[in-house]
């Protein structure tokens, strides 16, 4: 039983923290029970924790990297809501040995850059009485980089399409 106990532990070693947390969270979501009907109600808030991948544009010469953020939303009605979100991406060059001054466009010395955005966006909700919702959102908002391209932060424009689906009344993925 001993041999049988160290042959169990050296197996379960073997098991990365990633296996491990997405194995975890897939129990999670088979555990959790399902929902008759969506939480998307009149009069509701939403928080959203996200983590995500940002892509620059090739001119702004800087690497794709992860961004995250939260959002806090309130449902005026169950198809309609708005959504006031923060993002945050920390980020380099990507091509350092570019140097010089040009609009838009980050450069040697420069490095390391950070962004903040924020923005506020309304959300439409096409099916809120389904455990799967599908969405648009459409909004405006600003981006502060660090180091900075302009003298203030740069307006933005935002529109998107997504999907959330409801393991319970007050929980979605």
């Amino acid at each position: 039983t001993e041999e049988k106990r160290i042959e169990m532990k050296k197996i379960l070693l073997k098991i990365s923290a990633a296996q491990i947390t997405k194995w975890g969270l897939l129990a999670l979501v088979l555990l959790l029970p399902q929902s008759a009907r969506s939480a998307v109600r009149e009069g509701s808030f939403e928080l959203s924790p996200f983590l995500g991948y940002n892509f620059f544009c090739p001119q702004q010469n800087l690497k794709d990297s992860l961004i995250y953020g939260g959002r806090i939303s309130y449902n005026f009605t169950s198809h309609f809501g708005l959504e006031g979100t923060v993002d945050m991406v920390n980020t380099n060059v990507k091509d350092p040995t570019i140097t010089g001054a040009a609009k838009g466009q980050f450069r040697s010395p420069a490095d390391k850059v950070n962004l903040f955005l924020y923005h506020l966006d309304a959300v439409f909700t096409f099916n809120p009485d389904d455990p799967l919702n599908i969405f648009a959102v459409g909004g405006f908002g600003g981006v502060n980089y660090s180091p900075s391209i302009e003298s203030s932060d740069m307006s933005t424009f935002d529109l998107g399409l997504g999907a959330k689906y409801w393991l319970s009344d007050n929980f979605a993925l």
